[in-house]
């Protein structure tokens, strides 16, 4: 069983959020290896298992409706495995996000902590072992 957590945060000292427009298309996707043979989530999301790849689509996160949450998943797989890099896709001209963080078992992390400006993106993050 791996289990995975990701946690999301739109950015309050982004220009875009301080202006009151939303980050829409919101959208996670994370590759995991080791043959699944189940999945649970929450949030409910779309497993392809001929690509190992589990989607969620968050939709739109704004100022004055949903700006935080998160996702939890557990895979049922044989044998070992983790989850591999994971994609964030989003569009918002001028908008950042603050916090993102993938937890997996054994106790590794990946962080994206910094605030970055973005217009539109794709942006992926590797995992790595917790400090």
């Amino acid at each position: 069983m791996t289990n995975l957590t990701i946690a999301f945060e739109y950015n309050e000292l982004s220009p875009l959020f301080r202006a009151g427009q939303p980050l829409s298309e919101v959208s996670f996707l994370v590759g995991v290896d080791g043959g699944v043979k189940n999945v649970q989530s929450k949030p409910p999301g779309i497993w392809n298992g001929e690509k190992s790849k589990m989607l969620w689509k968050v939709g739109t996160l704004s100022p004055s409706g949903l700006k935080q949450g998160k996702i939890f998943a557990k895979f049922d797989v044989e044998g070992q495995s983790a989850p591999a890099s994971l994609a964030i896709k989003f569009a918002g001209r001028g908008a950042s996000l603050l916090g993102v963080d993938l937890t997996t078992d054994p106790q590794s992390t990946v962080k994206l902590t910094s605030s970055f400006d973005i217009n539109t993106g794709k942006y992926t993050a590797d995992q790595q072992e917790a400090e």
